[in-house]
């Protein structure tokens, strides 16, 4: 824990870093880890002779589209390959002293767990608190945290009040949360876009007034849109910042203060967005996400598939020292119909056409057939799907209480691909 603590003061100090300094250090941990994964994971170690690739050939960012690209189905078919020989005592031991774990969601597919050396997930955990701060957080300050997971707080929150989170359980209604807000007046909220979007719908249809007004709103987990993100701006009188992660590599990258775009951490990670042919895309197009991982050493993940699409930014800088290299992250590819019309489009048509409806999901399959399911203020009416029609044959409107959650993480995915109707 102090490790932790250690490290978030080491981000702190790189505001004072030079960018030329975190791309020095960037391409030498990426030559450490290469160099690592050749002689201690078995998978990389044997794809690389393969291919006729040695760590030598791996000296800067340039060179990793010499590495071939892996993906999920890779991993899961090689998993414990994808072991390092320094680390398997640890893991089957589970020693938490020098290991950790997290578990994908399964979103794309069954959840695999993800091994992490404790030292790297201290280095990710003050990523983690510096995006939060990067985006105007006070970290002596409580945070109002919707998370499927309610954990106690640590001793130094509990001391000192550093990071100190208040948890919302996520089998509470947002008439209970919203009740939860009013009573505790949160100056910092860290959500779920889609949950906070409903909970924002209704205090402005009802024309509730609020007893606070947050200093700063924090979403993460989900996709936002621009709609969701005004919408919560209106009811709560207040900025929002998003977050891009994922358990594979915890934050990926992060909007400022400023919202110009996703900030990446180089120091910890590489992104790559690839086109169709794995060559990286223009500026301002869209691509797919590939993930170079420069400290885990328990599970090495280089040139991970991470079946995302995101738009590439130019890399412009504001006064944080990370460069915006994503302009907008636009969800899974699985829930995209392709990259052009991607999750992130679809739900923006989505909830402006169910824009006098408090809450909505669209569900389509492989034949394209779609379930949109809407729930309705008293006076609500019926939906106009005919925008839906350009990309659907079929479209079947269910009325409903609510809409449907996932019962372990409290997700809702608003549009999502499913195998049938």
């Amino acid at each position: 824990m102090l490790e932790s603590m250690y490290k978030f003061y080491w981000y702190v100090s790189l505001a004072k870093t030079s960018e030329k300094k975190i791309q020095e250090l960037k391409n030498v941990r990426l030559r450490k880890i290469v160099d690592y994964a050749y002689n201690y994971v078995p998978f990389y170690r044997k794809l690389w002779k393969r291919s006729g690739i040695s760590p030598k050939d791996i000296k800067s960012e340039e060179d990793l589209k010499k590495i071939p690209i892996i993906d999920k189905k890779v991993i899961r078919e090689n998993y414990n390959s994808f072991i390092s020989r320094e680390y398997r005592e640890f893991i089957n031991q589970l020693n938490p002293q020098f290991i950790f774990s997290r578990q994908t969601s399964g979103s794309t597919g069954k959840p695999m767990k993800i091994y992490y050396d404790i030292l790297t997930k201290a280095h990710l955990d003050a990523v983690y608190a510096h995006a939060l701060t990067y985006a105007g957080y006070n970290p002596f300050k409580p945070l109002l945290y919707y998370w499927w997971s309610m954990r106690e707080n640590k001793w130094y929150s509990k001391i000192f009040g550093y990071f100190k989170k208040i948890f919302v359980p996520i089998h509470w209604n947002e008439l209970e949360q919203l009740k939860f807000m009013q009573k505790i007046k949160p100056e910092y909220i860290y959500y779920y876009p889609s949950q906070l979007f409903f909970i924002a719908k209704y205090i402005l249809h009802h024309n509730i007034k609020l007893s606070f007004r947050p200093k700063l709103i924090i979403t993460h987990a989900e996709i936002l849109t621009e709609t969701m993100r005004k919408t919560i701006e209106d009811a709560f009188d207040s900025p929002v910042h998003d977050e891009y992660g994922s358990n594979e590599f915890n934050r990926i990258a992060f909007e400022c203060k400023y919202n110009e775009g996703y900030h990446v951490p180089e120091d910890v990670l590489i992104i790559e967005i690839l086109n169709e042919n794995d060559e990286e895309v223009n500026v301002n197009e869209t691509g797919e996400v590939v993930i170079t991982s420069l400290l885990n050493r328990a599970m090495p993940l280089i040139r991970y598939r991470q079946e995302d699409y995101a738009i590439k930014a130019n890399g412009q800088k504001c006064e944080i020292v990370y460069p915006i290299k994503i302009k907008s992250v636009e969800g899974r590819k699985q829930h995209s119909l392709s990259k052009k019309v991607t999750q992130k489009a679809l739900m923006e048509l989505l909830v402006r056409i169910c824009k006098d409806f408090w809450k909505c999901q669209l569900f389509f399959d492989e034949k394209m057939k779609a379930k949109l399911i809407v729930v309705p203020w008293k006076k609500s009416g019926y939906p106009n799907v005919k925008p839906l029609k350009r990309y659907f044959n079929d479209i079947n409107v269910v009325f409903s209480k609510d809409v449907i959650k996932n019962k372990k993480t409290g997700k809702c995915i608003l549009v999502e691909k499913v195998e049938r109707l």
